[in-house]
C-alpha cells in the first residue's frame, strides 16, 4: 500500500513540475525573464507560489529547467559538421535571449540540482563538438580546436543578440567561415 502511495505522489509531483515548466516556458518566451514573476507562473500553472518554489527553488532555476529541456534535445541531434551541430543551438539561443545570457555567463549560477543538470548539458555540448572534430580531423588536437570553435560560436550568439550582425543567416555564415579557417588552419 505504501508503494502505491509513493508512486502516486511521485506521479503527481512530476505532473505538477510539468505544469509549472509549461507555464514558465510560455510566459518566459512571451514576457521575458525580468517581466515574469513567480506569481504569474504559479497562476498560469494553476498552482501556489509555494509549489513553484518547492519544485524549482527560484526563478533562475526555473529558467534553467526550461532551457535544459530544449538543449537536451539539441545534444541528441546528429550532425556531420560542427556548423550543422551549432546551427540548432544558435537558433535556440537566439529565440531564448534570457537563457542565452545565462548560457554565456555561467558565473551567475547558484549551486543546486538544476545548475548541475545545466552544466552537464553544456559539458555534453562540448564533448559532442570534440567528437565531431575528431571525426573530421583525426590527426589534430580536437579538444583544443573545440575550445576555439566554442569561442567562435559564443561570439556569433553575442553579436546576433546584440544586433551587431543583422540576421541569423549572416551570423551563421560568419561562424562557418571562422570554423573553416580555424579547424582548417590548425
Amino acid at each position: 500500500m505504501l508503494n502505491i502511495r509513493m508512486k502516486y505522489a511521485q506521479t503527481r509531483s512530476r505532473k505538477l513540475q510539468e505544469q509549472i515548466l509549461s507555464a514558465a516556458h510560455s510566459l518566459l518566451l512571451s514576457q521575458g525573464f525580468e517581466s515574469t514573476t513567480v506569481a504569474d507562473i504559479a497562476k498560469k500553472a494553476g498552482v501556489s507560489k509555494a509549489s513553484v518554489f518547492a519544485h524549482f527553488g527560484d526563478k533562475s532555476n526555473l529558467l534553467i529547467a526550461v532551457g535544459i529541456e530544449g538543449i537536451r534535445a539539441l545534444n541528441r541531434k546528429n550532425a556531420d559538421t560542427v556548423l550543422e551541430f551549432y546551427t540548432p543551438w544558435f537558433e535556440f539561443l537566439i529565440n531564448y535571449p534570457d537563457f542565452s545570457r545565462l548560457f554565456l555567463d555561467q558565473s551567475s549560477l547558484t549551486h543546486g540540482p538544476w545548475s548541475e543538470r545545466f552544466i552537464d548539458s553544456c559539458r555534453a555540448q562540448e564533448e559532442a563538438v570534440v567528437a565531431l572534430i575528431e571525426r573530421q580531423t583525426p590527426h589534430k588536437d580536437a579538444a583544443f580546436l573545440a575550445r576555439g570553435a566554442q569561442a567562435f560560436f559564443y561570439q556569433a550568439v553575442i553579436y546576433r543578440n546584440a544586433g551587431w550582425i543583422k540576421s541569423n543567416k549572416d551570423a551563421l555564415k560568419t561562424l562557418d567561415s571562422q570554423l573553416q579557417n580555424w579547424i582548417g588552419a590548425c
